[in-house]
């Protein structure tokens, strides 16, 4: 796999497996991607010369598209390491009051001290790249990059490491490791994923039909929540309200509602000046051969199936052997 996909956080769902398949698809010179999500399928389109136009309401994905996509050339120097890491007075002790069940008390009182210290950045690009680094930290302290488990840090911290899992040792190592050590880890990740292709990218944080009425280009690319699948803002609340550094209710996507339709086909009534449309669909509720027909009401559709194989799992044996279809459907002017 592609080196440069280390610099993006691990959400779990993410395309890093099918990004070239879907890019090999695109036709012309500028690609949108309507759902930015995790960046994988924007960086892979930058790397491959597209001019790429990306969006994504959540914040978390807009840091990382302003990092990684708009951004050509800053990069995450040890003085701005060591800038997040000074002591600070006053810190609002947001991780610490809110989560400490999932971290121990000194990756939370770092983190604290960080997000305390990225309030002084003005500079947007700067403080976007630091802010997918600790992203990047949260995500390597935090066992399969979810929040939902509080049992490794209870035991950790009872030192019970032989109940913790099979990968104790491992997660014993991450923890006790310094904050600045896992932290330069993941900025040597990003930095690495930081290039110029020789195009003026673009992202945005809109609402997607606000973002489809200015956008335009040859290729867009969909990858919207699909009906009855993981409800990612509530999956990644605690991300989100760390980010923002404040508690933030989720709300559900209109793509993961019953009246998912409706929403749809207006999503595709306001993109019919783009001549090439990609769209993922790997949902549990909607049968690929439901979803387009729904596309074929605008446009000829070509289906293509890939088995895929998650790229994050729990640990026991029918996680890491699960694999699911995920579909590509093409749809051309």
């Amino acid at each position: 796999m592609w080196s440069g996909f280390k610099a993006l956080p691990a959400y779990f769902g993410g395309k890093q497996k099918l990004a070239g398949k879907i890019i090999s698809h695109a036709e012309g010179k500028v690609f949108i991607d309507a759902f930015l999500g995790g960046g994988s399928v924007s960086l892979w389109a930058k790397a491959k010369g597209y001019k790429v136009i990306a969006n994504d309401y959540a914040y978390r994905s807009y840091i990382a598209g302003k990092a990684l996509i708009e951004n050509n050339e800053e990069k995450i120097t040890k003085e701005d390491i060591q800038f997040l890491m000074q002591d600070v007075k006053d810190n609002n002790h947001f991780v610490e009051e809110n989560y400490l069940k999932l971290f121990l008390e000194r990756n939370a009182t770092f983190l604290d001290k960080a997000f305390t210290n990225l309030n002084q950045i003005e500079n947007e690009t700067k403080k976007c790249l630091l802010q997918l680094a600790l992203t990047k930290f949260i995500f390597h302290i935090r066992d399969f990059s979810e929040f939902g488990n509080t049992r490794t840090i209870r035991l950790i911290r009872e030192k019970k490491y032989d109940d913790v899992s099979h990968y104790s040792n491992k997660m014993k190592t991450v923890l006790f490791r310094s904050n600045y050590n896992n932290l330069n880890k993941q900025v040597g990740f990003i930095n690495k994923g930081v290039f110029s292709n020789g195009e003026k990218n673009e992202v945005y944080q809109l609402d997607i039909f606000e973002f489809l009425k200015k956008v335009k280009g040859d290729t867009i690319y969909f990858d919207p929540p699909y009906y009855g699948s993981t409800d990612y803002n509530d999956h990644m609340n605690v991300l989100d309200c760390i980010l923002e550094q404040k508690i933030i209710k989720p709300e559900k996507s209109v793509f993961n509602k019953s009246d998912w339709k409706k929403f749809t086909s207006k999503m595709f009534e306001m993109s019919e000046h783009i001549p090439t449309w990609i769209i993922s669909f790997g949902g549990p509720k909607v049968k690929p051969e439901e979803y387009n027909e729904l596309i074929s009401q605008f446009r000829k559709t070509e289906i293509i199936t890939f088995p895929y194989r998650y790229s994050i799992c729990p640990t026991s044996k029918a996680y890491k052997n699960a694999t699911a279809n995920e579909y590509i459907i093409i749809a051309r002017r």
